[in-house]
């Protein structure tokens, strides 16, 4: 009876440790905005579900993202910026999820990114991410997410303390932003929004499906292919 419960225990803490899951994005990111509306849609019946455990948001600059990879962000090419504006557009349309996009693009997102550490936010924070993503993308009159004044004025409104001000310039808000950073790459993450599932990584808001098919024990992947191609030298 011991051992059957110590088994039981031991399987359920397993589980939960294999099903933590991490949020990279970057509130620059129209992307990420969309794969939050999304996630956060889904987030309650995962865990209902027990699909989920701990959930972990990790504030990321994109840009130092690229800078790292050595590659161009797709506002660096005229041609992909246009087709990925329209294509964003449409898929709000389509779905009734307001956007209408920053004042000023792009802005600087790094007082935001502290702001949501977690050190920082600690428990008002996925309050203060939903917050910071609706006012960035999904309010006709966007504010100025750089300016100290107006971040303090939307906390206020928003009924949140204002102790979360002290973000901006705290140097621990701007040690974890970099470790962050650090901690993305390590997990192979090369752009945001990033969700990464154990050693599995879902990249794009148009993965957040593949990642519940994967959570629901029901991954499309095909494995042996997967590696049979993958070990192939691959002609750009």
């Amino acid at each position: 009876m011991f051992f059957s419960l110590y088994l039981c225990n031991f399987f359920s803490s397993y589980n939960d440790v294999m099903r933590e899951l991490d949020f990279f994005f970057d509130f620059l990111s129209p992307f990420s905005y969309l794969a939050w509306c999304n996630f956060k849609e889904k987030l309650p019946e995962w865990q209902n579900k027990q699909l989920v455990g701990k959930v972990s948001y990790y504030p990321i600059p994109m840009g130092m993202v690229f800078a790292r990879h050595e590659t161009k962000g797709p506002a660096q090419i005229d041609s992909k910026r246009e087709f990925l504006l329209k294509q964003i557009i449409r898929y709000c349309r389509q779905r009734d999820i307001p956007f209408y996009g920053p004042k000023e693009l792009p802005f600087n997102p790094l007082p935001v990114l502290r702001l949501a550490t977690a050190c920082n936010a600690k428990e008002n924070q996925f309050a203060l991410i939903d917050l910071l993503f609706r006012m960035a993308w999904a309010t006709p009159e966007s504010p100025a997410l750089d300016d100290p004044q107006v971040l303090s004025q939307l906390i206020k409104a928003e009924g949140l303390p204002n102790s979360l001000m002290e973000g901006l310039s705290d140097r621990t808000t701007k040690k974890e932003v970099k470790e962050n950073l650090e901690y993305a790459l390590q997990n192979g993450v090369f752009g945001v929004p990033t969700f990464v599932l154990g050693e599995e990584l879902f990249w794009g808001n148009d993965s957040i499906d593949y990642l519940e098919l994967f959570l629901e024990d029901k991954d499309c992947l095909d494995r042996e292919l997967f590696e049979a191609i993958s070990k192939r030298t691959l002609v750009p």
